[in-house]
């Protein structure tokens, strides 16, 4: 169903998350809250491969208190990739096979076309997105899908939370059948009517974490449970619209004098 996406030259986004985990344990009680945000913007530019990327990033306690925060500004362009974080700038060569990976973490597209291809698709109506008539799917993801995505979110969590937990590998989780049916995963994608490009996406997603679901065992792990609730938004916009990517003076000037 998706349209062809080779005259694409590049797009804006913006990205939102929002994570809560609910834990407890044998031995501490009550439950803790912990709520982690994440808002993003960027630019992306297919043709060239280059990308700059906006991050603001909060993990708050159960009263809305921030624990943590911190702002992440970066600039993939040619070889070099210019990272700011709280003010502070660093550059690093991204030359060889790192290059295109780099380029793909900050892809959003990438993701969301290959959520939609390994998914049941149900057309549920047309929406108008951002002054775009567009086609509203309902996006069940398959299996391995399902399990791709769950993974991803319980190996993020399983270092946020309070709590130390047992450390479960991305291949461990991914083979977790405990996490992948004791959880909840929807989606709604809209794409444009014309051009079936996908133009905005929001995502509903629960899991609980346990020893048995993170492959852990029983023996020497106390016994712990975490809920958690992911939520999901992004749009994408100004497809093939004229935007250069060009890095801050204060970047270069800082990365010239090292």
């Amino acid at each position: 169903m998706i349209y062809s996406l080779q005259n694409l030259s590049c797009y804006k986004y913006s990205f939102s998350e929002k994570v809560q985990t609910d834990s407890a344990s044998r031995d501490s009680y009550p439950v803790t809250t912990q709520t982690t945000t994440r808002d993003e913007i960027g630019l992306i530019d297919l043709e060239g491969r280059n990308a700059k990327q906006s991050i603001r990033s909060m993990k708050l306690d159960h009263d809305g208190n921030a624990l943590h925060e911190q702002e992440i500004e970066t600039y993939l362009v040619d070889d070099k990739l210019y990272t700011k974080t709280n003010g502070k700038w660093t550059r690093s060569m991204v030359s060889g096979p790192i290059r295109p990976l780099k380029f793909d973490e900050r892809n959003k597209l990438n993701y969301l076309v290959d959520l939609i291809n390994g998914s049941n698709i149900e057309v549920i109506g047309t929406e108008t997105v951002d002054g775009q008539k567009c086609h509203k799917l309902k996006v069940v993801p398959g299996l391995d899908t399902a399990s791709n995505i769950l993974a991803a979110q319980a190996f993020a969590v399983q270092s946020s939370v309070p709590e130390s937990l047992p450390v479960a590998t991305l291949r461990n989780l991914l083979e977790s059948d405990p996490l992948l049916y004791d959880s909840d995963i929807s989606y709604t994608v809209w794409l444009t009517e014309e051009e079936y490009t996908p133009k905005k996406m929001s995502g509903e997603i629960y899991f609980t974490l346990t020893p048995a679901s993170m492959n852990a065992g029983s023996k020497g792990v106390s016994n712990f449970r975490i809920d958690a609730a992911v939520e999901d938004t992004l749009v994408l916009s100004d497809f093939n619209a004229i935007d250069n990517i060009e890095v801050p003076d204060e970047a270069i000037a800082v990365t010239d004098e090292r």
